[in-house]
């Protein structure tokens, strides 16, 4: 049986203490009491649960109260399912430990007291907020997780594969990462990460907000500048300071070296432990600067070259100012000039240039301002020269001093004196005056020893044929003749650089007193 009831009130004081049988329907579907499957329905005339809205229904209650309980018989599974046209598009409730809501393979709701889960596919839990507010993503262990004291409040990943953060932002806006301390002011932000999407670069701030280090699109860093140097086809690191800039390198928490850009000049510092600079090509070390300023080239010894020997290799000694080379079997060293010719090697005395080598039409020259000689490669000879450019040099330069001579002078051939008639003027024959100091200087002739000579050889000095200058003065004086104006005669004064002594030698050239004493003859 059913009872309807249409366009009326039902009167409840003719149903109370009386059991009715069959279904209520109230306009068909405005209440159904489905008696034979103890089901209602609510806008629908055939409900298909329990409780079957067909529409939109309010539940109200009154203030500081709860809605309701929905208890199920067991705690396996409790839930509202959410459907439409008859098909589930998800479900409020609780699914094994999960008090979730969602579709059937996501859910969002609380895995245990006081966290906060979300699952996707297949219901796999992928996001957890835990009791402490921290985030894990991939992962259930953000509070476990800890850096350098830091609490890992967001922890990306399940440490089993690749993960990333991804901030999407426009092609002419900016993505950031930003770091506070406060809630207003530069306290906001005190750090930032920040990608320029406009002009494609990396910011870093930090101390108030304030950029610190960029990379360009080009992949140039700077530091200190937001204005990296450019350079084509170069990527460049500038560091650049208020004051200067530097990079220190450290071991083990201690300071080894620094590399420092400083006002005009810039500096490559070794500190601490034994303070050697080492340069390695190759996995190899090939030159080092240690602790005493030494230069070091293919050797760690400083006594390369030392007394001619020593290991192979270069050496600049800082406090000595020796430079000193070695070699096996090779050169030591190659200074070469390119090009042109003229000076190689500029030798200083306290700044102030004392000798020069060179080239010159492919021979060596080498000398100082006013005496150089030069090594005369297609000539076989060695040739006076000026030493400002190598060239050659007529009627200059002396060999040896009155008081610095060779000992021998040892030919193969008898030495060569310019007499040709083109180099001389005021030609005339000797006078008897003259004449007469030959005769007396062919009666002068004396043999004698030289005193170096017995210093050197004792008794086995051997004995020398010449004459005594003072004596030759003599001849000439007492012909009233002046010896100084013969070029036979000869006196030279200097003064001694030992002791300070100024000294005077008298000398004979016996070339020409050959020839004069022949006019005696």
């Amino acid at each position: 049986m059913v009872t309807k009831v249409k366009g009326g009130v039902l009167d409840e004081s003719a149903l109370s203490g009386k059991n009715m049988t069959g279904d209520i329907a109230f306009d068909t579907t405005t209440l159904k009491i489905d008696s034979s499957n103890n089901r209602v329905g609510i806008g629908t005339a055939s409900p298909a649960a329990p409780l079957d809205v067909a529409g939109n229904f309010i539940l109200k209650s009154p203030a500081n109260t709860l809605y309701g309980n929905f208890d199920a018989t067991t705690q396996a599974y409790a839930a509202f399912r959410l459907q439409a046209a008859g098909s589930s598009y998800g479900f409020i409730g609780q699914t094994s430990s999960l008090l979730a809501s969602g579709g059937s393979n996501t859910a969002l709701g609380l895995r245990s007291e006081n966290e906060l889960a979300i699952a996707t596919g297949g219901s796999t839990e992928r996001v957890r907020i835990d009791d402490s507010g921290n985030v894990g993503i991939g992962n259930t262990v953000a509070s476990t997780i800890n850096a350098a004291n830091v609490s890992g409040n967001l922890v990306v990943g399940s440490g089993s594969g690749t993960e990333g953060i991804t901030v999407y932002s426009g092609n002419t806006g900016l993505g950031s990462l930003c770091f506070g301390d406060g809630t207003s002011g530069t306290s906001t932000y005190t750090g930032y990460l920040t990608y320029n999407h406009s002009s494609n670069h990396m910011e870093f701030g930090a101390g108030n907000g304030l950029e610190k280090m960029r990379i360009d699109s080009s992949g140039n860093v700077g530091i200190g500048t937001n204005s990296p140097n450019a350079y084509s086809n170069v990527t460049t690191l500038t560091i650049n300071g208020t004051n200067q800039g530097r990079v220190d390198l450290e071991y083990g928490g201690t300071l080894s070296g620094s590399f420092l850009a400083l006002s005009g000049q810039t500096q490559i510092k070794a500190s601490g432990g034994s303070q050697v600079m080492v340069f390695e090509v190759n996995d190899a070390e090939r030159m080092r600067i240690d602790t005493s300023g030494n230069l070091l080239v293919g050797t760690t010894s400083t006594t390369v070259g030392a007394g001619g020997s020593g290991v192979t290799g270069f050496r600049v000694d800082s406090a000595n100012g020796i430079v000193q080379a070695a070699a096996s079997g090779s050169i030591s060293a190659i200074l070469n000039r390119t090009s042109s010719d003229g000076s190689i090697v500029s030798l200083r005395k306290d700044g102030s240039e004392i000798g020069i080598i060179g080239a010159k039409n492919g021979d060596m020259y080498m000398g100082t301002t006013d005496a150089a000689i030069r090594f005369h490669d297609s000539g076989d000879g060695i040739r006076p020269a000026n030493a400002s450019d190598g060239s050659a040099l007529d009627d200059h330069l002396d060999l040896g001093a009155a008081s610095a001579r060779f000992n021998n002078l040892l030919l193969v051939n008898q030495p060569t004196v310019g007499s040709d008639i083109s180099l001389k003027q005021d030609i005339e024959d000797l006078s008897d005056a003259e004449k007469r100091v030959a005769v007396k200087a062919k009666g002068l002739l004396k043999k004698y020893k030289y005193k170096n000579s017995v210093r050197d050889k004792g008794e086995n000095a051997r004995i020398h044929i010449g004459i005594i200058a003072q004596e030759l003065q003599t001849a000439f004086e007492s012909e009233g003749l002046d010896a100084y104006r013969y070029s036979m005669f000869c006196s030279d004064t200097w003064t001694d650089e030992t002791t300070g002594e100024e000294k005077t030698q008298l000398g004979v050239r016996y070339s020409e007193l050959l020839a004069f004493i022949i006019a005696a003859i």
